[in-house]
């Protein structure tokens, strides 16, 4: 095997491969994490330190055995850090040092107190960066690396006290001015942590002050400070399912800390708060437990005298510290039953304040004998010799070794039924209880019919405003722009096979793909005649199978897009309609009404009809599904009555014999399996049911959920997601014309060999990024972002815009050609100047190419990337960028009598200019020079008096930064990174070429960025949205002489999460 030489080549991602070499290249490893061990624990794979490695988020298979209740379980992961293993600790307190760092928890190094100046209260490290909060010089203040810190000034807050991250936004909490204004708050957030929003009204919830904050998945707990008897603020504990939108815990401040809280943690399956009673007696609680942050009880025992400060869990453990006569740290294996560690009081601490743990060391902070203090087993512990330099009081504590930029999530186990009356959507995290979504997701279909899930994203599909709507968490929704013109009727049915979602439906298309679940595409030629309705659909890893009415009622497809009927006796399997398919690994069970209502096939072509009396179950077969051990079908009763069946083997079934006079009395219409239980949807006597065997059902709460029928079921079964933070590249003029971004905020140069002049814009296609520009070279390519190679200037003489189809790279610029193609990005063709003097954008949206210039014609489209047709309507003097979202193309541009920055079209054959000033009046010569769609949001750059816009329609555009981020400056390139938007421009003076946002409005330049680049041009990430996806990558480049990639786990496990398995390959 180890000469295995195939010479047959592949194309990956445009580059022609050996098959025989990358099944040699590739190595694989697994991974196991035990989800009874400890928590914050750290576990690497070592590959090959001889060259690069490349890991895909499409090559990592994790998997887990278990399911989630309460919360997602994200285990995070990264290249070996540049400090080691072992992380970096961060302590603050106050004192003649108010942040000090520490690379094993014992030695310590002090960073004086310039950023607070009184005392540093509390910090967090989120993967990419430090934020503390504190009180003095600022409240809020972060750093990369835990040395270097930037002060944010006294903002927010009087006092900064507690700040927590979960995984997409951090919280904080503070003490609130006597006054009112800007430092009058007790609650913020902020999505980077560095531009703060205080939660509107915080004071209702805590009067006082926040004190500490943790998240268990799906929801914020806050403990603080309120005021008994007062107008506002009278609570001790509240909660919060997004960080804005808070509510207190009735009672908490009489019947919990009577005084306030202080600090809160989760371990999977309970918070555990301390805090302190009224000051005055110190009579009641100070540590109280929770199962979901709402429903409180106090621990009678009191270990502490005084006050519990700091709470900690590490998988086997929970640790405290407070304030106590006799106790100044006490344990638990439960957070309820606590035992004092003995000699704590004085020994240790009189008063200890803030304890974590790391996967190997608990270390803890306070006041007294110690100022920190470190314990292998949280009972047995030391005082650091000398750490009295550093503090008079030690604060708070964080470990740096966890929360690392990439992560695995398994989702808490979640359950989506759709259908119609009092809700049309409704989630459920065991499939018993049952929430309808509110607000406008309420109102996104007036009947929903079916969902998928793919590990990132929900897909719906129905009848109403929308016929096609997603969600990331399966309770807000939002609309599919255009989905009316996909499917016009309505949506049936929808399904995901791990690269591309397939629905059906009935109107304009009966079958069409996405592959992102936002942007989506009918079929078409003869596979968009396959059926007159689609109902249902499935994937088997190998086939697509969908049922429908009309000329077919099974047919079959390998890729989702070209479809075949069955034929033969298949053909008439269904004399009426298919309704349902299901896999179960050896078998394909479809439902359905007329010569059958059941069948089955091993191949999904070949097609036989149940017989016996499983033949005569049901009048109609609505849905089917698969649990491991015995397929569930449901459907509507025959003379004999019943409304559910199930069978071990597909073909023998047996019928429910109360399911139509106790379960579904009309008809069921849809099931699922979530992991625990099968969970079914009707109408009837009951909409929803539920089975943990199929056989003994049970309905939910009569017609409660849905008034009229249940149409649809889907459960997320655990499905996890794997998100690589892939590099943001920019290209542009000055010290540098490329650069590299880890996030897209922070930024280092790469000089300008490779465009000696300037780059103007980058694409990455899953494999290599290509940037062009002018100078040494028009076209250049690289693996990784960070080396490049140069390919000389014989294509352009400058190049200004590049795109991938999944096939091939089109790219535009001037001189000898203004359009030019490859399939590796390698080797070039150019087609002349025929179209364009000048090409400065191009773009894909899975049929079409758009391509934007100036000279014979400004916009141009294609179906192959080489034969190209003008747009005869001269729109512009000059297009400048162009992008899709999955209904309209949108261009920008310039007019040189001012009438349009922008045009819009539905085919990118004809188009409608937009007089739109949002870039500058139209005798100041404003334009548009680049737009980008992230799935939500247009967001276009132009000239100088608002530099950047946004749309919801790419129709409509508002204006949002002014003068703030470029000065006088244009806006020149524009990107979404899969996380957050970034901008680049030409500043003018000394402000910032290039910015970020996490939704497009709210902006915030990148400090120095204007040494980096004096004019930036062009930028691009990983979208993961679009007509093509593309896998992001690591590359492992033998950081500290070894090719390491480490794991790391939360500070809790979810209750219900066992084994969890990480196989990971790499090329």
């Amino acid at each position: 095997m180890s000469n295995l030489i195939t010479n047959y080549n592949v194309n990956v991602n445009g580059v022609k491969q050996d098959l025989g070499t990358i099944i040699q290249n590739t190595t694989s490893q697994t991974l196991n994490i035990s989800t009874s061990g400890y928590t914050n624990s750290t576990t690497s794979l070592s590959f090959d330190p001889n060259g690069q490695q490349v890991i895909y988020d499409n090559s990592i298979y994790p998997s887990m055995s278990g399911s989630s209740v309460n919360g997602n379980t994200t285990i995070s992961f990264g290249e070996k850090k540049r400090y080691g293993d072992n992380g970096m600790w961060i302590a603050v307190g106050s004192g003649t040092n108010t942040i000090a760092y520490s690379y094993d928890g014992i030695n310590w190094t002090g960073l004086g107190n310039t950023i607070f100046s009184d005392d540093g209260n509390d910090v967090v490290w989120n993967g990419t960066i430090w934020v503390a909060v504190g009180q003095g010089t600022n409240t809020i203040a972060y750093s990369y690396d835990g040395i270097n810190w930037s002060g944010l000034g006294e903002i927010t807050f009087w006092r900064g006290r507690c700040i927590a991250w979960n995984g997409t936004l951090f919280v904080a909490t503070g003490q609130r001015t006597n006054e009112s204004g800007a430092r009058a708050n007790t609650i913020a957030y902020s999505s980077d942590g560095i531009k703060w929003t205080a939660v509107t009204g915080s004071t209702s919830i805590f009067s006082s002050f926040g004190s500490g904050v943790a998240w268990n998945g799906t929801r914020f707990v806050v403990v603080g400070s309120g005021a008994s008897g007062a107008a506002y603020g009278q609570n001790t504990i509240a909660y919060s399912s997004d960080g804005i939108n808070w509510t207190g815990v009735q009672n908490s401040i009489t019947q919990i800390f009577t005084g306030y809280g202080l600090d809160v943690a989760w371990n999977g399956t309970r918070f555990v708060a301390v805090g302190s009673p009224e000051t005055n007696t110190y009579v009641g609680n100070k540590i109280a437990y929770s199962s979901d942050g709402i429903t409180w009880n106090g621990v009678t025992n009191s270990i502490f005298t005084f006050s519990g400060d700091g709470i900690v869990w590490n998988g086997k453990i929970w640790v405290a510290v407070g304030n106590g006569n006799e106790y100044s740290i006490a344990y638990s294996s439960d957070g309820i039953t606590w035992t004092g560690v003995t000699g704590s009081t004085p020994i240790i601490f009189y008063n200890g304040c803030g304890v974590t743990w790391n996967g190997n060391l608990f270390v803890a902070v306070g006041s007294g004998t110690n100022m920190i203090a470190y314990s292998s087993d949280g009972i047995n512990w030391t005082g650091v010799t000398g750490a009295l330099v550093f503090f008079s009081t030690g604060r708070r504590i964080a470990w740096g070794g966890s929360n690392l930029p990439n992560t695995i999530t398994f989702p808490r186990n979640l359950t989506i039924a759709v259908g119609q009356g009092t809700n049309e959507i409704a989630y459920s995290s065991d499939g018993i209880n049952w929430s309808g979504v509110t607000g406008t997701s309420a109102s996104i279909f007036t009947t929903g019919y079916g969902v998928a899930w793919n590990g990132t994203i929900w897909v719906a599909v129905g009848t109403g405003t929308n016929t096609i709507a997603y969600s990331y968490d399966g309770i807000t929704w939002s609309g599919v722009t255009g989905s009316t013109s996909i499917f016009s009727t309505k949506g049936n049915g929808v399904a995901w096979n791990g690269t591309l979602f397939v629905a059906v439906g009935q109107g304009t298309n009966e079958i069409a793909y996405s592959s992102d679940g936002i942007t989506w595409s009918g079929v078409t030629g003869a596979s968009a005649s396959i059926f007159s309705s689609g109902f249902g659909i499935a994937w088997n890893r190998t086939l697509w199978v969908a049922v429908g009415s009309g000329t077919n009622k099974i047919a079959y497809s390998y890729d989702g897009i070209t479809w075949s009927g069955v034929t033969g006796t298949s053909a008439s399997i269904f004399s009426g309609t298919g309704q349902g398919v299901a896999w179960n690994g050896t078998l394909w069970v479809a439902v359905g009404y007329g010569t059958n209502t059941i069948a089955y096939s091993s191949d999904g072509i070949t097609w036989s009809g149940v017989t016996g009396t499983s033949a005569s179950i049901f009048l109609v077969g609505y849905g089917v599904a698969w649990n491991g051990t015995r397929f569930v079908a449901v459907g509507s009763p025959n003379t004999n009555g019943y409304t559910i069946a199930y069978s071990p083997d597909g073909i023998n079934w047996t019928e429910v014999s109360d399911s139509k006079t106790n379960i579904f009395s009309e008809y069921g219409l849809g099931v699922t399996w979530n992991g625990r239980q099968f969970v079914a949807v009707g109408n009837g006597t009951n909409n929803i049911a539920y089975s943990s065997d199929g056989i003994t059902w049970r309905g939910v709460t009569g017609k409660s959920i849905f008034s009229g029928a249940g149409w649809g079921v889907a459960s997320n079964k655990n499905i996890p997601s794997v998100k690589i933070q892939h590099p943001t590249i920019a290209v542009g003029e000055g010290t540098n014309t490329i650069a590299y971004s880890p996030d897209g905020i922070r930024w280092s140069g790469l000089g300008k060999t490779i465009f000696s002049t300037k780059g103007n814009g980058v694409t990455w296609n899953g494999t290599r990024w290509i940037a062009v520009g002018s100078g040494t070279n028009s076209i250049a390519y690289s693996s990784d972002g960070l080396t490049w190679n140069g390919l000389g200037n014989n294509i352009f003489s400058e190049g200004r815009g590049v795109a991938w189809n999944g096939t091939r790279w089109v790219a535009v610029g001037s001189g000898t050609n203004s359009i030019a193609y490859s399939s590796d990005g390698i080797n070039w063709t150019g087609l002349g100047n025929s179209y364009f003097s000048h090409g400065y954008g191009v773009a894909w949206n899975g049929t079409l190419w758009v391509a934007v210039g100036s000279g014979t014609y400004r916009i141009a489209y294609s179906s192959d990337g080489i034969t190209w047709t003008g747009v005869e309507n001269s729109i512009f003097t000059s297009g400048y960028g162009v992008a899709w979202n999955g209904t309209i193309w949108v261009a920008v541009g310039y007019s040189s009598d001012g009438t349009n920055n922008f045009a819009y079209s539905p085919d990118g054959e004809n188009w409608v200019g937009l007089v739109d000033l949002v870039f500058g009046d139209a005798g100041a010569g404003s334009w548009g020079s680049c737009v980008a769609w992230n799935g939500k949001l247009w967001v276009a750059g132009g000239s100088f008096y608002n530099p950047i816009a946004y749309s919801y329609n790419g129709i409509n555009w508002t204006g949002v930064t002014e003068y703030d981020i470029f000065g006088y400056g244009a806006c020149s390139g524009i990107a979404w990174n899969g996380k957050l938007w970034v901008a680049v421009g030409q500043p003018e003076g000394t402000y910032y070429s290039i910015a970020y946002s996490y939704d497009g409005i709210t902006w915030a330049g990148v400090t120095d960025s204007n040494k980096i680049f004096t004019r930036c041009y062009g930028v691009a990430g990983n979208p993961k949205v679009g007509a093509v996806i593309v896998p992001s990558a690591i590359h492992l480049n033998n950081n500290l002489n070894t090719n390491t990639l480490t794991f790391s786990s939360e500070s809790y496990y979810q209750n219900g999460v066992n084994n969890i398995s990480i196989d990971v390959n790499t090329m």
